[in-house]
């Protein structure tokens, strides 16, 4: 029968190398980790710099839609404005056309209208010039 002496001291040492193995397996997870966890830092570092690339350009597009955006508005209060007043105009032409009269109140003669009960387009002239001339 072998003696436990001898046993032993194989055993402890068998013990001791498993133990450094572990250590050793557990150092080089820890530092793969670290590895793992450094690039996963950088390249978070890399997102936020993309990404405030990516909002100052959106910004910038923002700013650019809302200048075009004001200049339209101030084109279409312009167009809006010039529309009233051709519509006006045009009432008072249509009043002048329906009345067939033509400058200072002369009625006009028959020839001025077409046969569906339009005004010719020469006599709508004679009211435009007549009447532009009392909108300068």
């Amino acid at each position: 029968m072998p003696s436990t002496s001898v046993l032993e001291p194989t055993a402890r040492s068998t013990e001791v190398e498993r133990r450094k193995r572990k250590m050793e397996s557990n150092r080089e997870s820890a530092r793969r980790s670290r590895l793992r966890k450094q690039q996963h830092i950088e390249d978070l570092i890399k997102e936020i710099a993309r990404l405030e690339r990516e909002n100052e350009e959106w910004g910038r597009r923002i700013d650019e839609l809302e200048r075009m955006c004001g200049s339209v508005e101030a084109e279409n209060a312009v167009l809006r404005s010039e529309k009233q007043r051709l519509r006006a105009e045009l009432a008072v032409l249509l009043e002048a056309a329906a009345t067939k009269t033509g400058k200072d109140g002369v009625v006009v003669e028959e020839k001025a209208w077409r046969f569906d009960g339009w005004p010719s387009v020469g006599f709508i002239g004679t009211l435009i010039n007549s009447r532009s001339k009392r909108f300068e």
